[in-house]
Protein backbone atom coordinates (compact mmCIF):
# COMPACT_ATOMS: atom_id res chain seq x y z
CA UNK A 1 0.00 0.00 0.00
CA UNK A 2 2.85 2.38 0.76
CA UNK A 3 4.25 1.84 -2.74
CA UNK A 4 0.85 2.50 -4.31
CA UNK A 5 0.45 5.68 -2.23
CA UNK A 6 3.86 6.98 -3.30
CA UNK A 7 3.09 6.23 -6.94
CA UNK A 8 -0.23 8.07 -6.71
CA UNK A 9 1.48 11.06 -5.12
CA UNK A 10 4.07 11.15 -7.92
CA UNK A 11 1.29 11.00 -10.50
CA UNK A 12 -0.52 13.94 -8.89
CA UNK A 13 2.66 16.01 -8.89
CA UNK A 14 3.32 15.14 -12.54
CA UNK A 15 -0.20 16.14 -13.55
CA UNK A 16 0.09 19.46 -11.71
CA UNK A 17 3.39 20.15 -13.49
CA UNK A 18 1.76 19.56 -16.86
CA UNK A 19 -0.83 22.31 -16.18
CA UNK A 20 -3.75 19.91 -16.45
CA UNK A 21 -3.11 19.34 -20.11
CA UNK A 22 -3.62 22.99 -21.21
CA UNK A 23 -2.20 23.78 -24.65
CA UNK A 24 -2.30 26.97 -26.72
CA UNK A 25 -2.72 24.73 -29.74
CA UNK A 26 -6.37 24.40 -28.58
CA UNK A 27 -6.85 28.11 -29.30
CA UNK A 28 -10.13 27.54 -31.18
CA UNK A 29 -11.83 26.73 -27.86
CA UNK A 30 -11.13 30.26 -26.64
CA UNK A 31 -10.77 32.64 -29.57
CA UNK A 32 -12.03 33.02 -33.13
CA UNK A 33 -10.61 35.04 -35.99
CA UNK A 34 -12.82 36.81 -38.53
CA UNK A 35 -13.53 34.68 -41.60
CA UNK A 36 -11.63 37.10 -43.86
CA UNK A 37 -8.65 37.12 -41.52
CA UNK A 38 -6.93 40.33 -40.50
CA UNK A 39 -7.94 43.70 -41.96
CA UNK A 40 -5.25 45.76 -43.78
CA UNK A 41 -2.62 46.97 -41.33
CA UNK A 42 -2.30 50.72 -40.78
CA UNK A 43 1.44 51.07 -41.36
CA UNK A 44 3.29 54.41 -41.78
CA UNK A 45 4.48 55.45 -45.23
CA UNK A 46 8.14 54.97 -44.34
CA UNK A 47 7.61 51.39 -43.12
CA UNK A 48 8.23 49.70 -46.48
CA UNK A 49 11.77 48.58 -47.30
CA UNK A 50 13.15 50.64 -50.18
CA UNK A 51 15.45 49.44 -52.96
CA UNK A 52 18.04 51.90 -51.65
CA UNK A 53 18.04 50.23 -48.25
CA UNK A 54 18.51 46.85 -49.87
CA UNK A 55 21.49 48.13 -51.88
CA UNK A 56 23.06 49.64 -48.74
CA UNK A 57 22.57 46.34 -46.90
CA UNK A 58 24.20 44.38 -49.73
CA UNK A 59 27.06 46.88 -50.00
CA UNK A 60 27.82 46.48 -46.29
CA UNK A 61 27.73 42.71 -46.76
CA UNK A 62 30.19 42.90 -49.65
CA UNK A 63 32.46 45.23 -47.68
CA UNK A 64 32.78 42.51 -45.06
CA UNK A 65 34.37 40.36 -47.78
CA UNK A 66 36.93 42.95 -48.89
CA UNK A 67 40.49 41.77 -49.26
CA UNK A 68 43.74 43.77 -49.45
CA UNK A 69 45.24 44.15 -52.91
CA UNK A 70 48.80 42.80 -53.10
CA UNK A 71 48.83 41.56 -49.52
CA UNK A 72 47.63 44.90 -48.24
CA UNK A 73 50.71 46.89 -49.33
CA UNK A 74 49.68 48.80 -52.42
CA UNK A 75 51.02 52.33 -52.07
CA UNK A 76 49.29 55.19 -53.83
CA UNK A 77 49.28 58.93 -53.45
CA UNK A 78 46.17 60.67 -52.18
CA UNK A 79 45.15 62.42 -48.98
CA UNK A 80 43.72 60.01 -46.43
CA UNK A 81 40.04 60.38 -45.61
CA UNK A 82 37.45 58.62 -43.45
CA UNK A 83 37.05 55.04 -44.60
CA UNK A 84 40.65 54.71 -45.86
CA UNK A 85 42.90 52.19 -44.17
CA UNK A 86 46.20 53.82 -43.28
CA UNK A 87 49.37 51.96 -42.31
CA UNK A 88 51.76 53.79 -39.99
CA UNK A 89 54.48 53.42 -37.41
CA UNK A 90 54.40 55.44 -34.24
CA UNK A 91 55.91 55.97 -30.85
CA UNK A 92 54.43 57.84 -27.93
CA UNK A 93 55.27 59.13 -24.49
CA UNK A 94 53.03 59.74 -21.52
CA UNK A 95 53.72 62.93 -19.59
CA UNK A 96 55.67 60.93 -17.00
CA UNK A 97 58.05 59.72 -19.71
CA UNK A 98 56.58 56.23 -20.08
CA UNK A 99 57.10 55.02 -23.63
CA UNK A 100 54.20 53.57 -25.65
CA UNK A 101 54.75 52.10 -29.07
CA UNK A 102 52.31 49.30 -29.79
CA UNK A 103 49.02 50.91 -28.78
CA UNK A 104 48.38 48.37 -26.05
CA UNK A 105 51.36 48.13 -23.72
CA UNK A 106 52.65 50.67 -21.25
CA UNK A 107 56.15 50.48 -19.91
CA UNK A 108 59.20 50.06 -22.06
CA UNK A 109 56.96 49.14 -24.99
CA UNK A 110 58.05 47.13 -27.99
CA UNK A 111 58.72 48.17 -31.59
CA UNK A 112 56.07 47.26 -34.13
CA UNK A 113 56.90 44.21 -36.21
CA UNK A 114 54.51 45.49 -38.88
CA UNK A 115 52.85 48.87 -39.39
CA UNK A 116 49.70 49.59 -37.42
CA UNK A 117 46.64 49.39 -39.70
CA UNK A 118 43.79 51.77 -38.91
CA UNK A 119 40.54 52.51 -40.71
CA UNK A 120 40.07 56.24 -40.32
CA UNK A 121 36.72 57.14 -38.83
CA UNK A 122 36.31 53.75 -37.15
CA UNK A 123 37.06 55.08 -33.67
CA UNK A 124 39.15 51.99 -32.95
CA UNK A 125 42.45 53.67 -32.03
CA UNK A 126 42.91 54.12 -28.26
CA UNK A 127 43.63 57.88 -28.59
CA UNK A 128 40.75 59.52 -30.50
CA UNK A 129 42.80 62.58 -31.49
CA UNK A 130 45.08 60.47 -33.68
CA UNK A 131 42.44 59.61 -36.27
CA UNK A 132 41.44 63.25 -36.72
CA UNK A 133 45.10 64.25 -37.12
CA UNK A 134 45.66 61.71 -39.92
CA UNK A 135 42.70 62.77 -42.07
CA UNK A 136 44.11 64.68 -45.05
CA UNK A 137 47.63 63.27 -44.68
CA UNK A 138 49.32 61.83 -47.79
CA UNK A 139 51.73 59.02 -46.80
CA UNK A 140 54.23 59.85 -49.57
CA UNK A 141 54.25 63.58 -48.73
CA UNK A 142 57.88 64.75 -48.97
CA UNK A 143 57.39 66.78 -45.79
CA UNK A 144 56.88 63.51 -43.91
CA UNK A 145 58.77 60.73 -45.64
CA UNK A 146 62.24 60.76 -47.16
CA UNK A 147 63.22 58.91 -50.31
CA UNK A 148 66.79 58.62 -51.49
CA UNK A 149 69.43 59.30 -48.84
CA UNK A 150 69.02 59.64 -45.09
CA UNK A 151 69.52 63.31 -44.06
CA UNK A 152 71.12 64.35 -40.79
CA UNK A 153 68.81 65.01 -37.84
CA UNK A 154 65.84 63.04 -39.18
CA UNK A 155 63.94 60.15 -37.63
CA UNK A 156 64.49 56.66 -39.00
CA UNK A 157 62.60 53.40 -38.62
CA UNK A 158 64.99 50.46 -38.59
CA UNK A 159 65.10 46.71 -38.33
CA UNK A 160 68.30 46.24 -36.36
CA UNK A 161 70.57 43.32 -35.50
CA UNK A 162 73.84 43.57 -33.58
CA UNK A 163 76.62 41.28 -32.40
CA UNK A 164 79.06 42.10 -29.63
CA UNK A 165 82.60 40.73 -29.55
CA UNK A 166 82.44 37.00 -28.98
CA UNK A 167 78.68 37.09 -28.33
CA UNK A 168 75.58 35.88 -30.16
CA UNK A 169 73.64 37.96 -32.67
CA UNK A 170 70.92 40.04 -31.03
CA UNK A 171 67.79 41.19 -32.87
CA UNK A 172 65.98 44.32 -31.72
CA UNK A 173 62.60 42.90 -32.59
CA UNK A 174 60.29 44.80 -34.89
CA UNK A 175 60.69 48.10 -36.63
CA UNK A 176 61.97 50.60 -34.10
CA UNK A 177 61.91 54.39 -34.24
CA UNK A 178 65.23 56.19 -33.74
CA UNK A 179 65.75 59.94 -33.60
CA UNK A 180 69.22 60.51 -35.11
CA UNK A 181 69.67 63.56 -32.89
CA UNK A 182 69.75 61.34 -29.79
CA UNK A 183 70.37 57.79 -31.13
CA UNK A 184 74.03 57.77 -30.07
CA UNK A 185 73.01 57.92 -26.42
CA UNK A 186 71.52 54.42 -26.53
CA UNK A 187 73.09 52.82 -29.62
CA UNK A 188 76.66 54.01 -29.23
CA UNK A 189 78.63 57.03 -30.42
CA UNK A 190 78.79 57.14 -34.22
CA UNK A 191 75.52 55.28 -34.81
CA UNK A 192 73.73 58.30 -36.35
CA UNK A 193 76.72 59.25 -38.48
CA UNK A 194 76.84 55.74 -39.92
CA UNK A 195 73.25 56.09 -41.17
CA UNK A 196 73.41 59.61 -42.63
CA UNK A 197 73.78 59.49 -46.39
CA UNK A 198 72.69 55.84 -46.66
CA UNK A 199 69.87 54.84 -49.00
CA UNK A 200 66.39 54.56 -47.53
CA UNK A 201 65.31 50.94 -47.98
CA UNK A 202 68.89 49.72 -47.98
CA UNK A 203 70.75 47.29 -45.73
CA UNK A 204 74.10 48.24 -44.16
CA UNK A 205 76.63 46.79 -41.70
CA UNK A 206 78.97 48.84 -39.54
CA UNK A 207 80.97 48.69 -36.28
CA UNK A 208 80.56 50.93 -33.23
CA UNK A 209 83.09 50.93 -30.40
CA UNK A 210 81.77 52.36 -27.15
CA UNK A 211 81.22 51.76 -23.43
CA UNK A 212 77.84 50.08 -23.88
CA UNK A 213 77.58 48.73 -20.32
CA UNK A 214 78.62 51.97 -18.61
CA UNK A 215 81.46 50.29 -16.69
CA UNK A 216 84.28 52.05 -18.50
CA UNK A 217 85.09 49.09 -20.76
CA UNK A 218 85.12 49.72 -24.50
CA UNK A 219 83.67 46.94 -26.66
CA UNK A 220 82.89 46.66 -30.35
CA UNK A 221 79.35 46.08 -31.53
CA UNK A 222 78.64 45.11 -35.15
CA UNK A 223 75.31 46.44 -36.38
CA UNK A 224 73.35 45.07 -39.32
CA UNK A 225 70.57 47.51 -40.14
CA UNK A 226 67.76 47.73 -42.68
CA UNK A 227 66.60 51.33 -43.11
CA UNK A 228 62.85 50.91 -43.58
CA UNK A 229 61.72 54.54 -43.54
CA UNK A 230 63.09 57.98 -42.82
CA UNK A 231 61.07 61.02 -41.84
CA UNK A 232 61.72 64.76 -41.83
CA UNK A 233 58.59 65.69 -39.94
CA UNK A 234 56.28 63.12 -38.42
CA UNK A 235 52.67 63.90 -37.56
CA UNK A 236 52.75 64.90 -33.90
CA UNK A 237 49.54 64.20 -32.02
CA UNK A 238 48.68 65.38 -28.54
CA UNK A 239 45.80 63.45 -27.02
CA UNK A 240 44.42 61.65 -23.99
CA UNK A 241 43.60 58.01 -23.38
CA UNK A 242 39.94 57.53 -22.36
CA UNK A 243 39.11 57.04 -18.69
CA UNK A 244 37.77 53.55 -19.42
CA UNK A 245 40.89 52.48 -21.32
CA UNK A 246 41.54 48.74 -20.98
CA UNK A 247 45.09 49.40 -19.79
CA UNK A 248 44.75 51.06 -16.38
CA UNK A 249 48.29 52.39 -16.71
CA UNK A 250 47.14 54.69 -19.54
CA UNK A 251 43.56 55.43 -18.48
CA UNK A 252 42.84 59.17 -18.49
CA UNK A 253 46.49 60.10 -19.14
CA UNK A 254 47.78 62.58 -21.71
CA UNK A 255 50.14 61.29 -24.39
CA UNK A 256 52.26 62.71 -27.21
CA UNK A 257 52.40 60.48 -30.29
CA UNK A 258 54.90 60.71 -33.14
CA UNK A 259 53.34 59.13 -36.22
CA UNK A 260 54.85 58.24 -39.61
CA UNK A 261 52.21 57.23 -42.21
CA UNK A 262 53.89 54.83 -44.65
CA UNK A 263 51.18 53.67 -47.05
CA UNK A 264 47.46 53.24 -47.53
CA UNK A 265 45.91 49.83 -47.95
CA UNK A 266 43.92 49.46 -51.14
CA UNK A 267 41.04 47.05 -50.67
CA UNK A 268 39.21 45.18 -53.37
CA UNK A 269 35.47 44.69 -52.75
CA UNK A 270 34.04 41.71 -54.67
CA UNK A 271 31.20 42.38 -57.10
CA UNK A 272 27.71 41.06 -56.46
CA UNK A 273 27.80 38.00 -58.70
CA UNK A 274 26.67 34.39 -58.52
CA UNK A 275 30.26 33.35 -57.79
CA UNK A 276 30.49 35.82 -54.88
CA UNK A 277 27.19 34.67 -53.36
CA UNK A 278 27.75 30.93 -53.68
CA UNK A 279 31.54 30.85 -53.42
CA UNK A 280 32.67 33.60 -51.03
CA UNK A 281 29.45 33.72 -48.97
CA UNK A 282 28.52 30.03 -49.28
CA UNK A 283 24.82 30.91 -49.75
CA UNK A 284 21.98 29.77 -52.02
CA UNK A 285 24.06 27.18 -53.84
CA UNK A 286 20.89 25.30 -54.86
CA UNK A 287 19.01 28.40 -56.06
CA UNK A 288 18.71 28.97 -59.82
CA UNK A 289 19.44 32.69 -59.30
CA UNK A 290 21.59 33.15 -56.16
CA UNK A 291 21.85 36.96 -56.55
CA UNK A 292 18.06 37.39 -56.62
CA UNK A 293 17.77 35.05 -53.65
CA UNK A 294 20.28 37.18 -51.72
CA UNK A 295 18.37 40.37 -52.53
CA UNK A 296 15.18 38.72 -51.30
CA UNK A 297 16.91 37.64 -48.09
CA UNK A 298 18.30 41.15 -47.58
CA UNK A 299 14.81 42.63 -47.86
CA UNK A 300 13.50 40.12 -45.35
CA UNK A 301 16.34 40.89 -42.94
CA UNK A 302 15.51 44.60 -43.14
CA UNK A 303 11.84 43.86 -42.46
CA UNK A 304 12.85 42.04 -39.28
CA UNK A 305 15.13 44.75 -37.89
CA UNK A 306 14.06 45.62 -34.36
CA UNK A 307 12.65 49.11 -34.96
CA UNK A 308 10.72 48.17 -38.11
CA UNK A 309 9.36 44.99 -36.54
CA UNK A 310 8.12 47.01 -33.55
CA UNK A 311 6.14 49.26 -35.92
CA UNK A 312 4.62 46.18 -37.57
CA UNK A 313 3.79 44.61 -34.20
CA UNK A 314 1.91 47.72 -33.02
CA UNK A 315 -0.14 47.86 -36.23
CA UNK A 316 -0.81 44.12 -36.00
CA UNK A 317 -2.33 44.33 -32.52
CA UNK A 318 -4.54 47.23 -33.52
CA UNK A 319 -5.86 45.11 -36.41
CA UNK A 320 -6.31 42.06 -34.18
CA UNK A 321 -8.56 44.00 -31.83
CA UNK A 322 -11.03 44.23 -34.73
CA UNK A 323 -10.62 40.70 -36.04
CA UNK A 324 -10.49 38.58 -32.87
CA UNK A 325 -13.31 37.49 -30.58
CA UNK A 326 -12.64 35.78 -27.26
CA UNK A 327 -15.30 33.21 -26.35
CA UNK A 328 -13.75 32.33 -23.00
CA UNK A 329 -10.36 32.25 -21.31
CA UNK A 330 -8.36 29.46 -19.60
CA UNK A 331 -8.74 30.86 -16.08
CA UNK A 332 -6.52 28.19 -14.51
CA UNK A 333 -3.63 29.09 -16.81
CA UNK A 334 -4.12 32.79 -16.08
CA UNK A 335 -4.13 32.17 -12.31
CA UNK A 336 -0.91 30.16 -12.47
CA UNK A 337 0.83 32.77 -14.57
CA UNK A 338 -0.42 35.56 -12.25
CA UNK A 339 0.97 33.70 -9.23
CA UNK A 340 4.29 33.31 -11.02
CA UNK A 341 4.49 37.00 -11.90
CA UNK A 342 3.68 37.97 -8.30
CA UNK A 343 6.35 35.61 -6.98
CA UNK A 344 8.79 37.26 -9.37
CA UNK A 345 7.97 40.69 -7.91
CA UNK A 346 8.41 39.39 -4.36
CA UNK A 347 11.77 37.88 -5.25
CA UNK A 348 13.00 41.15 -6.70
CA UNK A 349 11.94 43.01 -3.54
CA UNK A 350 13.63 40.55 -1.19
CA UNK A 351 16.76 40.28 -3.34
CA UNK A 352 17.09 44.05 -3.53
CA UNK A 353 16.67 44.44 0.22
CA UNK A 354 19.17 41.70 1.01
CA UNK A 355 21.90 42.98 -1.30
CA UNK A 356 21.42 46.73 -1.01
CA UNK A 357 20.60 47.20 2.67
CA UNK A 358 24.14 46.86 4.06
CA UNK A 359 25.62 49.10 1.38
CA UNK A 360 23.01 51.79 2.05
CA UNK A 361 23.62 51.60 5.82
CA UNK A 362 27.24 52.63 5.17
CA UNK A 363 26.10 55.64 3.16
CA UNK A 364 22.99 56.83 5.03
CA UNK A 365 23.42 55.40 8.53
CA UNK A 366 21.67 52.63 10.48
CA UNK A 367 18.79 54.75 11.82
CA UNK A 368 17.90 56.21 8.44
CA UNK A 369 17.92 52.80 6.78
CA UNK A 370 15.76 51.19 9.52
CA UNK A 371 13.20 53.93 8.98
CA UNK A 372 13.37 53.53 5.20
CA UNK A 373 13.17 49.75 5.45
CA UNK A 374 10.07 49.98 7.63
CA UNK A 375 8.50 52.36 5.15
CA UNK A 376 9.34 50.03 2.25
CA UNK A 377 7.83 47.00 4.02
CA UNK A 378 4.66 48.91 4.92
CA UNK A 379 4.36 50.18 1.36
CA UNK A 380 4.84 46.71 -0.07
CA UNK A 381 2.25 45.14 2.25
CA UNK A 382 -0.23 47.94 1.59
CA UNK A 383 0.11 47.51 -2.16
CA UNK A 384 0.24 43.71 -2.19
CA UNK A 385 -3.46 43.58 -3.03
CA UNK A 386 -2.92 46.01 -5.88
CA UNK A 387 0.07 43.99 -7.03
CA UNK A 388 -2.11 40.88 -7.25
CA UNK A 389 -4.65 42.77 -9.33
CA UNK A 390 -1.93 44.05 -11.65
CA UNK A 391 -0.27 40.67 -12.10
CA UNK A 392 -3.66 39.05 -12.76
CA UNK A 393 -4.34 41.66 -15.44
CA UNK A 394 -0.88 41.19 -16.95
CA UNK A 395 -1.26 37.40 -16.92
CA UNK A 396 -4.61 37.69 -18.71
CA UNK A 397 -3.06 39.99 -21.32
CA UNK A 398 -0.23 37.54 -21.99
CA UNK A 399 -2.54 34.54 -22.25
CA UNK A 400 -4.84 36.40 -24.68
CA UNK A 401 -1.79 37.47 -26.67
CA UNK A 402 -0.56 33.88 -26.93
CA UNK A 403 -3.99 32.56 -27.92
CA UNK A 404 -4.27 35.27 -30.57
CA UNK A 405 -0.89 34.55 -32.13
CA UNK A 406 -1.69 30.83 -32.35
CA UNK A 407 -5.02 31.62 -34.02
CA UNK A 408 -3.38 33.93 -36.56
CA UNK A 409 -0.50 31.54 -37.22
CA UNK A 410 -2.98 28.72 -37.78
CA UNK A 411 -5.16 30.85 -40.11
CA UNK A 412 -2.23 31.88 -42.33
CA UNK A 413 -0.45 28.51 -42.14
CA UNK A 414 2.72 29.89 -40.56
CA UNK A 415 2.86 28.08 -37.20
CA UNK A 416 6.18 26.40 -36.37
CA UNK A 417 6.32 22.62 -36.48
CA UNK A 418 6.15 20.60 -33.27
CA UNK A 419 9.89 19.92 -33.48
CA UNK A 420 10.67 23.62 -34.03
CA UNK A 421 8.40 24.60 -31.14
CA UNK A 422 9.98 22.06 -28.81
CA UNK A 423 13.50 23.16 -29.73
CA UNK A 424 12.65 26.85 -29.48
CA UNK A 425 10.93 26.46 -26.10
CA UNK A 426 13.89 24.49 -24.76
CA UNK A 427 16.24 27.31 -25.76
CA UNK A 428 14.05 29.90 -23.99
CA UNK A 429 13.88 27.75 -20.85
CA UNK A 430 17.65 27.34 -20.84
CA UNK A 431 18.06 31.11 -21.19
CA UNK A 432 15.59 31.76 -18.34
CA UNK A 433 17.39 29.30 -16.06
CA UNK A 434 20.67 31.10 -16.67
CA UNK A 435 19.21 34.22 -15.03
CA UNK A 436 17.25 32.47 -12.27
CA UNK A 437 17.90 30.65 -9.03
CA UNK A 438 15.02 28.28 -9.77
CA UNK A 439 15.30 24.70 -10.95
CA UNK A 440 13.67 23.83 -14.26
CA UNK A 441 10.80 22.16 -12.42
CA UNK A 442 10.21 25.25 -10.28
CA UNK A 443 10.42 27.52 -13.30
CA UNK A 444 7.82 25.55 -15.25
CA UNK A 445 5.48 25.34 -12.26
CA UNK A 446 5.73 29.09 -11.78
CA UNK A 447 4.65 30.00 -15.31
CA UNK A 448 2.05 27.34 -15.89
CA UNK A 449 4.18 24.70 -17.54
CA UNK A 450 6.08 24.33 -20.79
CA UNK A 451 3.11 25.78 -22.69
CA UNK A 452 4.18 29.29 -21.66
CA UNK A 453 7.61 28.98 -23.27
CA UNK A 454 6.17 27.25 -26.33
CA UNK A 455 3.82 30.21 -26.75
CA UNK A 456 6.65 32.71 -26.27
CA UNK A 457 8.65 31.03 -29.02
CA UNK A 458 5.59 30.78 -31.26
CA UNK A 459 4.91 34.50 -30.80
CA UNK A 460 8.31 35.58 -32.17
CA UNK A 461 8.19 32.99 -34.94
CA UNK A 462 4.71 33.93 -36.21
CA UNK A 463 5.38 37.67 -35.91
CA UNK A 464 8.45 37.41 -38.15
CA UNK A 465 6.72 35.14 -40.67
CA UNK A 466 3.68 37.42 -40.82
CA UNK A 467 5.79 40.55 -41.35
CA UNK A 468 7.46 38.91 -44.34
CA UNK A 469 4.20 37.44 -45.66
CA UNK A 470 2.28 40.72 -45.55
CA UNK A 471 5.14 42.55 -47.28
CA UNK A 472 4.77 40.12 -50.18
CA UNK A 473 8.20 38.61 -49.72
Amino acid sequence: MKRIGAALLSLVLLLSLCSCGFSYADHSEYVTLAEEGLPPLDLPADYAVTDGEVEEYLHALLLSLKRPVKDGEREYNKPARDGDVLAFYYEGYLDDGTRVTDGFSVGEGAPLEKPYLLELGSGSFPVPALEAALVGVTPSDSRLSVSGQVPAGCTVYLQCYYQEEGGPTQYLFGTGRYDLATADLTMGEGFAAALVGQTVGGFITFDIRDDFDGDGTLTTRTYSVRICYASRGEVTVRGTYPADCEDEGRAGKAVTLFVLPVFMVDYEVPPLTEETVTGKMGLFEDEPDPVTALRREARRALLLEEDRLAVFEAALWKAMEEALTYKSLPEGQIDKLADGLLAEIEEVYLYSREHLYDACVEQFGQEAMQSLDGFARASYQATEGTARELTRAEAERQVKEHLAIYAIGDYYGILPSEAETEEGAAALIEEALAYSNLSERQLLRRYGGRAYYEAEYCYGYVLAKLAVLMAGE
